[in-house]
């Protein structure tokens, strides 16, 4: 009796390991354990990229998207090869935002009833020069999560290399951000755009910043304020992702300056994220002034220079704000 209920355990022990055989490896005990943030990917992608606030004046959202992976594997050259390189590669989810500048004296939809032919004429002049003053007139954000930083290193030299190979393409700069990065520009004949894109991975966790502006043309913007702004956007995405994302090793972030850091630096690390391109545009300006000048910081996150009313720490002119730097005066 005792040998037949022997058999019998040794029977149902060996069919429960034909059933562990024929699932998936993750349905049995003895799988590889996937990463704790597997399961809540899609609401920690959707919260890495920069919001609207960050970008200058009259920026909307047109754009909002969960980037599984045959929505990120559009426009590759080859989208279901690519689907199934990032199975390989241990991609988990990633998501995706997109402005664009709306110009404040844009006419209405309802506009033909309100304003005559001449007043209609003249609001599109005046916001074709709003844009063309715009240091930008479209962004985009996208965040990719591996599980590995293998995997997110295989699918950066792939991405990248998609990027470099498509035409009118030039490379300009490498390494500037993260554990590896790409900051190419691309340009359009059709309208004249130049389209600023800026690829950096950080450990486990891909980034990607593109900046549009209609600039070098008649009354536009020079090329080199929508390349800066690209390079402020994602140094703050950089900031995001090793504060917020779930990396394979944390990111000690440091709130006090570091040594022989370039002024570039410092304008990075103190700037509040609200229209944070501006804040670092206008640091860069006051600091090569005669007369230093208080970055102040509202407890709203919002910002402005003005002369010190004291020291770091301390309260600005107006009682409220705070003085996070004093920049200038040198």
């Amino acid at each position: 009796m005792e040998r037949r209920a022997c058999r019998a355990r040794r029977g149902l022990w060996f069919a429960a390991l034909g059933i562990c055989l024929a699932l998936p490896l993750m349905a049995c005990s003895s799988a590889v354990q996937r990463p704790f943030f597997v399961a809540e990917a899609g609401t920690i992608t959707k919260n890495l990229c920069f919001g609207p606030e960050s970008l200058p004046g009259g920026f909307e959202v047109i754009g909002k998207e969960i980037y599984d992976h045959a929505a990120a594997a559009r426009g590759t050259p080859d989208p279901r090869q690519r689907e199934r390189d990032y199975v390989a590669w241990g991609r988990v989810t990633g998501s995706f935002l997109q402005w664009a500048f709306e110009p404040p004296s844009v006419p209405a939809e309802d506009a033909d009833g309100t304003m005559s032919e001449a007043e209609i004429e003249a609001a599109l002049e005046q916001a074709r020069q709003e844009t063309l003053a715009a240091p930008f007139t479209g962004a985009t954000c996208r965040v990719d999560l591996y599980e590995t930083i293998e995997g997110a290193s295989q699918a950066f030299v792939a991405e990248a290399g998609d990027l470099l190979a498509q035409p009118s393409t030039a490379e300009i700069e490498r390494d500037l951000l993260g554990d590896e990065s790409l900051l190419l520009v691309r340009r359009y004949d059709a309208p004249p755009i130049s389209r600023f894109i800026l690829i950096v991975r950080l450990q486990n966790v891909i980034g990607q910043v593109t900046v549009s502006a209609p600039c070098d043309t008649p009354g536009g913007q020079p090329c080199a304020v929508a390349e800066d702004r690209t390079r402020s956007l994602g140094t703050l995405l950089i900031r995001r992702l090793a504060a917020s994302a779930p990396l394979s090793t944390p990111v000690q972030q440091s709130e006090r300056a570091e040594t022989g850091a370039t002024v570039r630096q410092e304008a990075e690390r103190l700037c509040p994220e609200r229209d944070y391109t501006g804040c670092v545009t206008a640091y860069l300006e006051h600091a090569q002034q005669p007369e230093p000048a208080a970055l102040c910081q509202t407890e709203y996150g919002e910002w402005f220079f003005e002369p010190p009313a004291g020291r770091v720490d301390e309260l600005c002119a107006d009682g409220e704000a705070s003085i996070i730097a004093i920049v200038g005066g040198q």
